[in-house]
């Protein structure tokens, strides 16, 4: 089983990625991707890519979640699982 972190959303950069902020070191950032999702992209301005990440930061920004990493690509991009008060995953 992955390791939990606690953390606080900084920002949402698209529907399926999430900036944040640890807990106990406010100054190192993490960009984590939701595992398993593909959202609508911002850049090629796809139908629904404003909505999906509207959404998310509407939930999500300054909220405490728990979140784990289940994967990184070749790249070092890490995918993962987050669980808020607002919704148990």
């Amino acid at each position: 089983m992955s390791k939990i972190f606690g953390a606080k959303v900084k920002n949402v950069l698209s529907g399926d990625t999430l900036v944040l902020t640890p807990l106990n070191n406010s100054k190192q950032e993490r960009i984590l991707s939701l595992a398993y999702i593909q959202a609508p992209r911002l850049s090629s301005n796809e139908k629904y890519s404003f909505e999906s990440r509207e959404l998310l930061r509407t939930l999500l920004i300054g909220k405490e979640v728990k979140f784990w990493v289940l994967y990184k690509n070749q790249s070092d991009r890490e995918f993962g699982d987050i669980s808020t008060p607002l919704f148990q995953s």
